[in-house]
Parts: C-alpha cells; sequence; structure tokens
C-alpha cells in the first residue's frame, strides 16, 4: 500500500447518525492507474475459502465499506488512445480517480434471538404473514349464554393467523445440505425464534450460489446464500398453546392433538404425532463442522 499515494478531499467525510444507525462517505483521490489497488486494499485481502479484513471506518470497527464507486476526477484529462476491444480496453486519464466510499455498521446477524451466524457468515431475518381459515364444525358450539348448540350441519370459518419467519444465512461456503433435507416439513422439537415446540414448520430452503463481484457477493471466490422459510401457527385455547398438530375436534368443542394410527402403520396410540420434529439449529451449522 506504500507505493500508492491518496488524498482525501475537503469536505470528506460526511457522517449520519440517526436513533439506531450510523452511516458515513469519504472520498478520495487516487491516482487513475492506482485505483483498483487502493479498492482492493480497502476491502482486505482474501482467498477462496476465507474471509477479508476489510478496513474499518476510523475508530469504529463495526463499520466497513458496503459500496465503492470511482470516476474519472478531471474527464478533461482523458489521453485520447484508440479502443480495439469493448471487453479489455478502458478510456485511460492522466490525472486521478474520485473515489467515493459508503460506509455502514455491517452485523453478523440482525436477531438476538435464534441460531448465531458461524464467523465470516450473516444472518438476516425477515417476517411476513399469512392466514389459514379452517372450517369448524357447529357440533361443538354454542350460542353464548345458551346450551343450545349450533349443530352439526353449521359450519363455522376460523381464521388462524401465520407468521412466516425468513432467515437468510449468507457468505456460507459449506451448507447443511443433509439437514436441510432431513428437516424440512418437520416441526420444531425445541424453542426456536422463541415458538414453543411444535409450533414452527420447516417450509423449506431457496439456494442462491454467489460469484464475487461486489463488496456484498459473500466472503469467498464463491459462496452460498440460503433462504430459509419456516410457518408459525399457534392456536390460543385458554391457558393452552396448540401447534401444527392440533385439529378441531367438534365432539369436545377444543383444539387436540393427533397422532398417527393403524392405517398410516402404527400401533394405535403410539403417541407418533401427525408432524414430526426435529432441532432445526442443525440447519445453521456448516456441514464440514
Amino acid at each position: 500500500m506504500s507505493r500508492i499515494t491518496f488524498q482525501e478531499l475537503s469536505g470528506s467525510p460526511e457522517e449520519t447518525f440517526t436513533t439506531d444507525d450510523f452511516a458515513a462517505v469519504r472520498k478520495f483521490l487516487v491516482p487513475w492507474a492506482d485505483r483498483n489497488d487502493f479498492v482492493d486494499w480497502l476491502r482486505g485481502a482474501t482467498n477462496a475459502f476465507g474471509p477479508r479484513e476489510t478496513i474499518a471506518y476510523p475508530n469504529r470497527p463495526d463499520v466497513t465499506p458496503y459500496k465503492i464507486l470511482i470516476k474519472p476526477f478531471d474527464a478533461a484529462s482523458l489521453e485520447k488512445t484508440s479502443m480495439d476491444s469493448l471487453s479489455n480496453s478502458l478510456n485511460q486519464y492522466s490525472s486521478y480517480a474520485l473515489i467515493t466510499v459508503y460506509y455502514g455498521i455491517q452485523t453478523s446477524q440482525d436477531l438476538e434471538e435464534g441460531p448465531t451466524a458461524e464467523s465470516g457468515t450473516r444472518l438476516t431475518y425477515r417476517i411476513n404473514f399469512q392466514i389459514q381459515e379452517v372450517d369448524i364444525n357447529g357440533a361443538g358450539l354454542y350460542w353464548h349464554g345458551s346450551t343450545t348448540s349450533l349443530g352439526a350441519n353449521a359450519s363455522v370459518v376460523k381464521t388462524v393467523p401465520l407468521t412466516e419467519h425468513i432467515l437468510t444465512w449468507k457468505q456460507v461456503l459449506f451448507p447443511p445440505w443433509t439437514a436441510m433435507r432431513e428437516l424440512q416439513g418437520k416441526v420444531n422439537s425445541v424453542e426456536f425464534l422463541d415458538c414453543p415446540p411444535g409450533t414452527l414448520l420447516y417450509e423449506g430452503v431457496g439456494v442462491n450460489k454467489l460469484f464475487r463481484s461486489d463488496l456484498q457477493d459473500g466472503a469467498s471466490e464463491f459462496c452460498w446464500q440460503l433462504e430459509y422459510r419456516f410457518l408459525q401457527r399457534i392456536i390460543y385455547q385458554g391457558s393452552s398453546r396448540f401447534g401444527w398438530n392440533a385439529v378441531y375436534r367438534k365432539e369436545t368443542g377444543k383444539w387436540e392433538n393427533v397422532v398417527l394410527g393403524k392405517s398410516a402403520g402404527y400401533t394405535l396410540n403410539s403417541g407418533t404425532p401427525f408432524y414430526e420434529s426435529g432441532d432445526f439449529n442443525a440447519l445453521f451449522v456448516s456441514e464440514m463442522n
């Protein structure tokens, strides 16, 4: 880096503070021929299987570059040479490159609850909602203040809200392929994302292979981005909480858990649940570990 000269421009940096965030913009002049070396130094060295050591914002190790913009500082210094290829030739300038660096807080994960991102990876969290409409037989329902049932011929729709939790695991070198395959369609055996056991269904995962082209593509020459989707279903009945194994029972007018019986090849009342369960923390452990 000692062979590259650079200068930070007057008026730089610009810092932005909000109630829960910090961002900054810095501008540098660098000889045009050295612009790529300057950016490589700023981003830090890497190899195919290791994270970059990015140059952080002064006195803020949690603030790192997420975007870098390069353009000629003086367009009039263009060296007028012929270009023989669009893919191999670029304009050259005798002056400087103006390099604008955008900084922001780069945390390893959005959510404290739930799995912990492995070193060198990032974990983001998003949430959506859905609804499930369940037909309830009126035989187990009564008019308020009366002993009169709505009757077996009455059908009432109960709206059950569902919450979709989306966890995106980024910069993963060795995805847990086995766990991704074996846990799909199961419910949580232990509390996960603050959801009680049996209330969270692992829908599946979307997988993208990313080749590094800028600061946000990952921590290696290539990496994987895994988008896990979980669907939460909690039915409140008095002090009880029911999840995916619950079905409304018209004889009692209550939600009750169901188990698999003889028709599914199990001993009657064996206790085998309708949805099998598993520990979803395994989805966030690299298969090489």
